[in-house]
């Protein structure tokens, strides 16, 4: 299967985003916030957390789960619908705060403060 060329180009055209880089980024957030429940590891909710802070801050070069979609995914799949990529840079803010929230609660005591907003 041949990709056909993405018509934007993921580092500049920050104003929109690959439909599927976006649900991709959720997956990868969405597995590790549980992890971090499961295994009972707030780190991961504070790393998650730091990682959508360096991605909405810096830029999706800074972004792990934006690095490995637009680095490995997209070019064998090829470039999904385009979207605008507000409600995604959004949804990542909110991300950071829930998240950060929820390792600040676990470490100041609140155990189940910290895993709830992290489930």
């Amino acid at each position: 299967m041949t990709a056909r060329p993405a018509s934007a180009e993921p580092w500049r055209d920050t104003d929109v985003i690959d439909q599927r880089a976006a649900r991709f980024g959720q997956g990868f957030t969405g597995l590790v916030a549980p992890a971090g429940v499961l295994l009972g590891w707030p780190l991961l909710w504070a790393l998650m957390s730091l990682q959508l802070l360096a991605g909405v801050t810096l830029g999706r070069r800074t972004c792990l789960p934006c690095l490995l979609y637009f680095g490995l995914v997209q070019p064998r799949f090829g470039e999904g619908p385009l979207e605008n990529a507000r409600p995604p840079r959004l949804a990542n803010k909110i991300g950071v705060v829930v998240l950060g929230s929820s390792a600040a609660a676990w470490w100041l005591g609140a155990e189940g403060v910290g895993t709830g907003l992290a489930a």
